[in-house]
This record gives structure tokens, sequence and C-alpha cells, in this order.
């Protein structure tokens, strides 16, 4: 890592260069022309204003960090006994990105965030499959052809003597078991039900038949259950098949690839010129001098 320069001086020295660069360029007015015109008509350019452009170019590139994730990173720093510049580096880029990083354990792919996993697997067909069910209904308890009926005065329920093979004994099981009885006669339930054979009551109870309908639903890729909706089986795939991972668990671990693009972003910010940059900002604040002190350090005596 090249030589330390305190922030002080670092401020100092571009406040120094940027007046000199305005001082040289013989102007007392603002301008942003890096150029300048002889009476002839010939462009001359000005050293002192380039070099102030450049400065002012560079500031505006410098990182910034919010103070929202200056304060987490600090409390993040504080509770580490030995906190290394790269696990800082790392908590920074997932507060600073929002990252979320989740293992698909079943294919062994880390993504970045689970709405990413869920974008990229729904894209493969990983997660669910469209398919239609049936849904079909029973024939009707009371028809035409009925002609004797046992009716339980509790809820209603009714058996029929052409559609149930015993629905006398069926009528005695139902009104001993029926929640609604209440009625006691010796201690237990009592045995009470209706019979009729009048076919004006009968036909009360004649219901039209119901035709099938076929119903879209959607099942599971990896267990093959069905579920009412998109929505329902997505948030089932993301409690019970996601493990939620930090960035430095990321790192160190060998087990799990990286999705392409998740990669693709790690590699992109780890470089030493993103990290040289992220330890300028945080040694633009007080509070972490000790740590960004320690950095330097460290890499001076591996050097």
């Amino acid at each position: 890592m090249s030589e330390s320069v305190s922030v002080s001086e670092s401020d100092s020295l571009l406040s120094s260069i940027s007046k000199k660069a305005y001082q040289l360029s013989g102007s007392e007015t603002e301008t942003d022309s890096d150029t300048d015109t002889d009476t002839a008509g010939v462009v001359k350019y000005r050293p002192a204003l380039l070099l102030y452009s450049s400065i002012k170019r560079f500031e505006e590139k410098r990182m910034r960090i919010s103070e929202k994730v200056k304060h987490a990173l600090l409390e993040f720093l504080r509770g580490q006994r030995s906190p290394e510049l790269l696990s800082a580096y790392l908590f920074y880029l997932e507060r600073a990105y929002h990252l979320q990083p989740v293992v698909f354990v079943r294919d062994k792919i880390i993504y970045q965030s689970p709405e990413e996993a869920v974008n990229k697997l729904e894209k493969e067909g990983k997660i669910w499959r469209e398919t239609e069910i049936k849904i079909g209904y029973g024939p009707p308890t009371v028809n035409e052809q009925t002609k004797k009926i046992y009716i339980c005065p509790f809820t209603g329920k009714v058996f029929a003597d052409n559609t149930h093979p015993n629905p006398q004994d069926a009528i005695y099981e139902w009104v001993s078991k029926c929640p609604q009885n209440t009625e006691r006669l010796g201690g237990v339930p009592a045995k009470r039900f209706f019979v009729s054979e009048d076919p004006e009551v009968i036909k009360n109870y004649i219901q039209p038949r119901k035709e099938p309908i076929t119903k879209t639903v959607y099942s599971s890729s990896i267990t093959g259950k069905l579920y009412n909706s998109k929505e329902s089986i997505i948030r089932d795939f993301k409690e019970g098949y996601l493990k939620a991972m930090t960035l430095p668990e990321v790192q160190n671990q060998s087990r799990y690839q990286l999705e392409e693009s998740f990669l693709n972003f790690l590699q992109g910010h780890l470089q030493e010129d993103k990290i040289a940059s992220f330890i300028e900002a945080l040694a633009e604040d007080e509070v972490f001098h000790p740590f960004v002190k320690n950095w330097v350090e460290t890499d001076e005596a591996a050097t």
C-alpha cells in the first residue's frame, strides 16, 4: 500500500493546490474553461486549471459512505476483537448495496438476495409448475328416486334409503357423535332424529347435481405439493429452501458456487483501488482512525 497521509495533511494539500491553480489562472472570477486564447486567436491550455479540474473530478468520484452505513459499520468494528479490513469492507458492501445473500442448498448456489434467487430459479422452472385439477362433486344424497329419509334435527344432515346402504344405522351413529347434539338421556347423547316418507318433504332435500370444475393451481418443483397461488408457493420456498448467509460467510466458504451475476458483482468490487477508496473514505472520519491506522500498519508490516 502507498505511503499514508493524514486527513488534515491531505485536505491541506488539496486546498493549497487548488488555491495555487486559481492564482496561476490569472483570473479573479471562477471559470470552468481549461483553455485561453491569445490575440492571434490561438488556443493555449492552462496547466494550472487542468490540474484544478482533475482535482475537482477526483473529489466528485471519491467514495461516499452514508451516515447510516457508517454507524452500522462502526458498531460492527467495535464488536470485533481484531477487525480485519476485508471483513469490514464486505460488511460495508452488504449494507451499502442492500445485499442479502442466500444459498439454494439443493443446487449449492449462492444468490445475491432471496428475490434474485426466486427470479432466476423461476425462469429455470425450479420452483413451481402450473397445472390443472378437477374439483368434482359426489352424487346428491337425496334424488327423485328417494322414498324415505332420516334427518338429524341438530344439523340437518340427511340419509336416504336409496343412496346409503344402511341409512338407519348411519343416522344413529351420526346423532350420537354430533357436536351440536346437547341433549342427554341417561348421561349419554340422545339418539333423536326425524324420519319422513312424504314426497313433498323429500323434495326439499333434493339438490341439482353439480358439474366438476377445472381450476389452475401450482405444484412445487421440489416436493410436488399443490398450492393455490404462486405467492404461497414462493413464500414456502423462501422459508424452507433458501438459507441466509452473510457476505463474510460467502467469502470464507468453499462448498457452494456463486451465481454468475453475483460473482461478477463481487469481483468488480473486490479490487485494490475500490478497497483503497473505502479506506480513504473512512479516514475522513476521526472515529475510524484507530481501525484505519491498524490496517495500514498491518499492511506495511506484511510488505
